[in-house]
């Protein structure tokens, strides 16, 4: 009996180890770690082969090795034609150590934007990439968190929304097309304006999104008070400059343009509407210089007078020299057309408004000017 009890204990003992050795051999292994495909560089074997020279400093690289050797090291999968790639220029590294420590897919990225094509992450794919035009990047771009760029690979395509706090995406927008990428970068905006979406290399969104803040200002809505003017001459012209002047402003305001109006009676010849407040002094100017020039035209044919004067007007410093031009040009388009009025900026940075006119129209060009340079 005593035996028997020792056998079935050392059975038991036997079938645990055996079944302790079964489940240890059937645990799944981890698998391998997949390297960051950001940051592998060039074997060492790889630059070896492409030195250019004797001077071991100097590394040529084709396009297609490049692409073959990023998919290679960092394990992923690249989609190309071979036959375009072949017409890429060859990429120069000088400087052992920058080749050696430069990642692989900052290399691909800057050879194949010597032909305008860009590496971009294929659509539900981890690990997979194919060689697109650079103009189609906007497409394909994934959207990623503003916070998340520096993370990014510096020539890594991305998407960012941000919300602008302010009313004024005209400005931000035009600001940011003069400094997003040329080829690919892309900037689109919601219906109601409230929203943009930048899409470029993640090193250039870093350095612009910053730009975004500085301009997405809060405008706040302007308070319209009702406007009522008498005058003399030319009011029906005067009227209709003055209502593009209003629906300028009520676009740049993102309000409807019947939102400030003026009309005029012929027989009593007084201007009527709403305008915003801000924007009286100027309407005063425009009118008061209208009736000067007028009188002074109409003095000056009647002492049969014609000579032109010429002056200069400088500019205020921040001021857009252009744009005060356009609306001065605006504001006396008749006497542009008949040659009377005459101006050019200075120079290309736009220190001085140079003008050429009839005497009797000097004073009321130096008053609108005066108002719009504010």
């Amino acid at each position: 009996m005593k035996l028997s009890a020792s056998r079935l204990a050392l059975g038991l003992v036997l079938l645990a180890c055996v079944s302790a050795h079964g489940s240890s051999q059937d645990e799944p292994k981890p698998a391998p770690k997949l390297p960051e495909w950001r940051s592998v560089t060039p074997s060492l074997d790889f630059l070896a082969r492409r030195l250019a020279g004797e001077d071991a400093n100097s590394y040529e690289f084709t396009c297609l090795d490049l692409m073959q050797e990023f998919a290679r090291r960092a394990q992923v999968s690249v989609r190309y034609d071979a036959r375009q790639l072949s017409t890429v220029p060859r990429l120069t590294v000088v400087g052992a150590k920058d080749a050696a420590q430069r990642p692989l897919f900052e290399l691909c990225q800057k050879s194949l934007s010597q032909a305008t094509m860009t590496l971009m992450p294929e659509a539900g794919q981890a690990r997979a990439f194919q060689v697109v035009a650079s103009y189609s990047v906007s497409e394909s771009a994934p959207v990623v968190a503003e916070a998340e760029l520096p993370a990014r690979s510096p020539s890594e395509w991305c998407a960012v929304a941000v919300a602008l706090k302010g009313n004024n995406s005209t400005a931000v927008v035009s600001l940011l097309r003069e400094v997003l990428t040329r080829q690919g970068g892309s900037i689109s905006v919601s219906q109601d304006g409230s929203v943009i979406v930048l899409v470029d290399q993640a090193a250039n969104l870093v350095r612009i999104l910053p730009l975004v803040r500085e301009a997405d200002v809060l405008k706040a809505l302007p308070k319209m008070v009702e406007y009522q003017r008498a005058a003399k001459v030319r009011l029906d012209e005067l009227a209709k400059t003055l209502q593009v002047f209003l629906a300028r402003y009520c676009d740049e305001m993102k309000l409807r343009r019947d939102s400030a109006y003026l009309t005029w009676e012929p027989n009593t010849r007084v201007l009527i509407g709403m305008i915003p407040q801000s924007l009286a002094p100027f309407m005063d100017s425009a009118v008061d210089a209208a009736e000067r020039a007028a009188t002074q035209e109409e003095e000056a044919r009647k002492a049969g007078a014609s000579s032109y004067v010429i002056f200069e007007l400088p500019m205020p410093q921040g001021v857009n020299g252009a744009k005060v031009q356009a609306s001065l040009r605006a504001l006396y388009q008749q006497e542009v057309t008949l040659f009377d009025l005459y101006t050019l900026l200075k120079d290309e940075q736009g220190t001085a408004l140079l003008v050429r006119c009839r005497n009797w129209l000097e004073a009321g060009v130096r008053d609108a000017f005066e108002q719009l340079a504010k």
